[in-house]
């Protein structure tokens, strides 16, 4: 099974399959517990804070739950996006500029938009090619689709 999809999709297909008797109030609290506790937020807090980031919004988007990121963060985020996302098979080549704070990352065709949107952008989230504008966004968009 691990071999046929890529790994992440597998391991949350598995993960979503053993925590399904779990209530929504215990995943919640030990989601929160593990962001607080966790090695991986002890040895790795950027990796960390984009990697939740991201998966904050995820779950934020489709539930109508807005949330502004704190600006120097969001910073963090978008100078560093989550690796496991693997980034640079959507950014080469492109110019990444926030709309909302004065960030600017890349050469090539420009990708313009708030902050929030260019960190789910550079991690491969679809969910925020509407909110983007510029004559890379088709490149990125192929990218992504």
């Amino acid at each position: 099974m691990f071999l046929r999809r890529p790994m992440p999709d597998a391991f949350n297909d598995h993960w979503v399959a053993s925590q399904r008797h779990v209530s929504t109030d215990a995943l919640v609290a030990g989601l929160a517990e593990s962001a607080r506790s966790s090695w991986f937020t002890r040895y790795a807090p950027r990796l960390a804070l984009s990697d939740h980031t991201v998966h904050q919004q995820d779950v934020r988007r489709p539930l109508g739950l807005p949330r502004t990121i704190d600006e120097d963060r969001l910073r963090l985020v978008l100078d560093r996006p989550d690796p496991f996302a693997f980034p640079r098979r959507f950014t080469r080549g492109l110019t990444f500029v926030a709309t909302d704070l004065d960030w600017r990352r890349g050469t090539g065709p420009e990708v313009t938009g708030p902050g929030e949107s260019l960190a789910l952008a550079m991690v491969g989230r679809p969910i925020v090619l509407d909110e983007l504008s510029g004559p890379g966004v088709p490149t990125l968009r192929a990218r992504i689709v």
